[in-house]
């Protein structure tokens, strides 16, 4: 099964790098459009989200152009980031996107000196980006450090769920091992993925 999620690792790092800034635009332009069309996403009052590496959904346009001045019935929005630890990701409120600098990798993540710790137990909805996702069970591939799978099986850890992602990184039949969970939602582009 391992060699299995390895393969598909590879396809699908290939599949995006193949992808043009352009489309990777457009369709992240997309993404955001639906997810702020979500009544789950409107009713949330603090959401995870994370910063893109290059090939990633950028949903960063969530943080502005926000409806909840023109909506006074919507909540205001508590934003926070994660960090990669050694023991898993820490959640930090971040309210000044220049307070996230380059990380433990190639990842922009919250800088903890400026960007307030939140507990687990306070996301409403997590966006969790990934490699594929599968179109029935709503399982993940991540990249293989299983940071986002120790997330989701915290048990003060009860936030909706959404995956996001580009064109052909909806997969059937991906492969489950014990501490996979699968997510709530998948949003693509073309909208909504239906359990």
């Amino acid at each position: 099964m391992k060699t299995d999620k390895a393969a598909l690792r590879q396809q699908q790092l290939t599949l995006l790098r193949s992808h043009g800034v352009e489309d990777r635009k457009i369709w992240s332009g997309e993404i955001v459009k639906h997810l702020r069309d979500w009544e789950i996403f409107q009713q949330a009052r603090c959401v995870l989200l994370y910063a893109p590496m290059r090939n990633e959904p950028d949903l960063l346009g969530l943080l502005t152009g926000n409806r909840e001045a023109n909506s006074p019935n919507l909540p205001i929005k508590k934003w926070c980031f994660p960090k990669v630890q050694a023991s898993g990701l820490s959640l930090h409120e971040v309210r000044d996107l220049q307070h996230l600098q380059s990380g433990s990798s190639i990842l922009r993540e919250p800088n903890p000196a400026l960007c307030p710790l939140v507990e687990a137990g306070e996301i409403d909805l997590a966006i969790i980006p990934g490699l594929a996702f599968d179109s029935i069970t709503h399982l993940r591939l991540g990249r293989g450090g299983g940071y986002y799978d120790r997330l989701l099986a915290r048990p003060e850890f009860r936030a909706q769920t959404v995956g996001v992602c580009f064109p052909g990184q909806l997969v059937d039949g991906l492969p489950r091992e014990n501490h996979d969970v699968p997510l709530h939602a998948v949003v693509t582009p073309m909208g909504f993925v239906k359990k």
